[in-house]
């Protein structure tokens, strides 16, 4: 399943799932570094966002950092954290992963070729979409909104 943007680049929504969760189970599991904790657990208690770019002042990236700060609020109650990975270095909400664990992580996510891009990541650590950074917030909350872990929440919270 996929759509084109504004600018006639296509986005895609993941339909192969079982690829998906396998390569990110990869880049969460325990023998990915001395400090790969802090990325196993995400798993069942946020949804990662993660921002996959060749530099950090990519202006594209700095550009999702920039409307991920503003829509902070959606974040929480969506329980997103931002994920940044870039060829060096990696940080999980701002905070600086391992060295090790960092590099290991952008080698996983291929951080050293292609354009600014996202993941989005539901609580099984199953990617759900891949797309360009530059993708409307907007659209991954209406995604995220519709998934049956975020519907349960809203049930639970009575917001539904």
């Amino acid at each position: 399943m996929g759509s084109m943007d504004g600018k006639g680049r296509g986005t895609m929504v993941i339909s192969n799932w079982r690829f998906w969760a396998a390569a990110f189970a990869l880049a969460l599991s325990p023998d990915v570094g001395a400090d790969s904790d802090s990325l196993a657990a995400l798993r069942w208690n946020a949804r990662p966002l993660i921002l996959v770019a060749l530099r950090a002042d990519d202006p594209v990236a700095l550009d999702l950092k920039a409307r991920a700060a503003a829509e902070r609020a959606g974040f929480r109650d969506r329980r997103m954290v931002l994920v940044e990975v870039y060829p060096e270095r990696a940080a999980i909400d701002g905070r600086p992963l391992d060295g090790d664990e960092a590099r290991s992580l952008a080698d996983r996510l291929d951080a050293g070729t292609g354009e600014a891009r996202m993941v989005l990541v539901g609580l099984d650590g199953g990617a759900k979409l891949r797309t360009p950074a530059s993708e409307s917030l907007g659209r991954l909350f209406e995604l995220i909104d519709g998934m049956p872990m975020r519907r349960e929440e809203l049930r639970e919270r009575g917001a539904d």
